[in-house]
């Protein structure tokens, strides 16, 4: 097994991205059904505010109407939860086909992705399970951190009780990106294991101790990979936040304390807004799996073309 190299998978990512278009169809489709989805979710909560505002529906009615709401959210989770893996599974497919220079083939990477798919389920529960008990421990001691650093001023500031320093909120700021790190860290251990089950053919379980190996033998270079795209999106919102509210685009204070009617104003904004992000967020969804794939597939010298 070979080292991974920074800069040739990143530019071999973007390149297969570019030169094979068809790899970022499965996030493509995703992304649709998610929007067509939450579309449909702001239609049955803005039926439920007009229930919940009207004083004319029985109590009984508004209830079931909170429930219901709350229960098709609760499929949603279900429904991203089960739907991921396949999606994850078919990029990883037809990027793998595009670095052996194959024909990328849609409709054979779906298949394959498909025949792959409860294994991928699993190991995305392996994977949300670890999540849910670094995170929890992690939430834990940065919230007691974080406490300690604010105990020093109240939340509403006075000459009696002072506002939080930018030492104070540096501090936090920093405290944050630590556990932002060590998520990344910790994500890094299992990011082989996807494309080691679809690209390799081995079984799940030697797929499991080769994408375990390959971390462990590249971490550095694959947790800086990893990283980039983390990071990346993050500042993207940050410039795109600070255009929108410097150049009065958006109101802050309107955000914190909102009119219901000077939010759907904002609607026409935040579409054209959302549709770029998604688009944007589409590709780079796209090179970030198709990073992992070429990094996995270069460190096992499976790499039929420097795309």
């Amino acid at each position: 097994m070979r080292k991974i190299t920074i800069i040739p998978t990143m530019k071999s990512a973007f390149s297969c991205v570019i030169h094979h278009p068809t790899v970022v169809i499965p996030f493509t489709v995703f992304f649709l059904v998610i929007g067509l989805i939450i579309v449909y979710t702001f239609s049955r909560f803005f039926e439920l505010f007009d229930m919940v505002a009207s004083a004319e529906e029985a109590p009984f009615a508004v209830m079931g109407g909170i429930f219901g709401f709350f229960a098709f959210i609760f499929l949603i989770i279900l429904f991203v939860f089960f739907a991921f893996p396949f999606f994850e599974g078919w990029t990883f497919a037809a990027a793998a086909a595009a670095f052996k220079n194959e024909s990328v083939s849609i409709v054979d990477a779906a298949k394959k992705a498909l025949s792959k798919y409860i294994g991928l389920v699993v190991i995305t529960f392996i994977m949300v399970l670890a999540w849910l008990v670094v995170g929890s421990l992690l939430s834990i001691i940065i919230s007691v951190v974080i406490f300690a650093m604010v105990a020093s001023f109240a939340p509403v500031p006075s000459e009696y009780s002072p506002a939080p320093s930018i030492t104070q909120v540096y501090g936090i700021a920093v405290m944050y990106g630590i556990m932002i790190v060590i998520m990344v860290a910790f994500m890094v251990i299992f990011i082989y294991m996807k494309p080691a089950y679809i690209v390799s053919g081995k079984r799940f379980s030697e797929s499991l101790g080769d994408g375990f190996d390959t971390t462990k033998k590249n971490f550095l270079p694959s947790f800086l990979i990893v990283l980039f795209f983390v990071l990346v999106p993050f500042l993207v919102n940050g410039v795109l936040w600070a255009v929108l509210t410097v150049g009065g685009v958006l109101d802050f204070e309107e955000l914190l304390y909102p009119d219901f009617a000077e939010v759907t104003s904002l609607f026409p904004v935040l579409i054209v807004v959302g549709a770029v992000l998604v688009i944007v967020y589409v590709v780079f969804y796209a090179a970030f799996y198709a990073a992992v794939t070429y990094a996995y597939m270069d460190s096992h010298e499976m790499i039929s073309v420097h795309t």
